[in-house]
């Protein structure tokens, strides 16, 4: 269900607007409203990516080493030398 909306803009930004909006094929209203999802479905998609991003941060990443104590880490023969 759509719904209207009441904008309040300069009159040379209503002109240059409508102007683009005939350019591409659009009326007005149905390119600003083409605008309005494009800006929402960008935000929807970086929330989602940096939802996925903590969770892998939190979860860790296996780097294929072992658990070392530091007297172990410390007992290499080049550091004898």
């Amino acid at each position: 269900m759509q719904k209207n909306v009441t904008l309040r803009l300069e009159e040379q930004l209503l002109k240059k607007a409508k102007h683009t909006a005939i350019e591409k094929g659009f009326s007005l209203s149905q390119w600003l409203a083409n605008l309005l999802k494009q800006a929402v479905n960008k935000e929807s998609n970086f929330e989602h990516a940096q939802k996925k991003a903590l969770m892998y941060l939190k979860k860790g990443f296996n780097l294929g080493g072992g658990k070392f104590n530091r007297e172990e880490l410390y007992d290499r023969p080049s550091m004898l030398r």
